[in-house]
């Protein structure tokens, strides 16, 4: 049993849940209340819901993986890595380029991604 991934997977749940929550909350009231056509606003839900489905996938895929043959499990677990990285490098890109305050308040979101990383590495390393 590969517990760094049981830990990995039950913390991504566990953030799937608050980033649909907190979204639901503080973001996506707000769009539905502004004047924005219909489209617009079934764009940014669906864009806001894609982290928070890769996270709940990614969790059990995880927690699958923790009792499962070694060679597979690393490589899930690096390409679990690469899209997390690849989303959060994407987002301070865009961010940078586009609108700069997006960056505000980004550090509990780095600090849930380092952690996430570290886990999955060391599961990958003592696994």
């Amino acid at each position: 049993m590969n517990y760094y991934f049981l830990v990995a997977g039950v913390l991504l749940l566990i953030f799937a849940a608050g980033h649909a929550l907190w979204g639901q909350k503080h973001m996506i009231v707000r769009v539905e209340g502004a004047p924005l056509p219909q489209s617009v606003k079934l764009l940014i839900f669906f864009s806001w819901n894609l982290p928070t489905m890769f996270l709940s996938i990614s969790a059990m895929a995880l927690m699958l993986a923790a009792s499962t043959e070694v060679v597979k499990a690393h490589a899930l677990a690096w390409f679990i890595i690469a899209v997390m990285l690849g989303n959060f490098f994407l987002f301070v890109g865009v961010s940078l380029i586009k609108y700069r305050q997006g960056l505000k308040g980004m550090m509990p979101q780095f600090f849930m991604l380092a952690l996430l990383v570290d886990i999955i590495i060391a599961g990958v390393l003592n696994g």
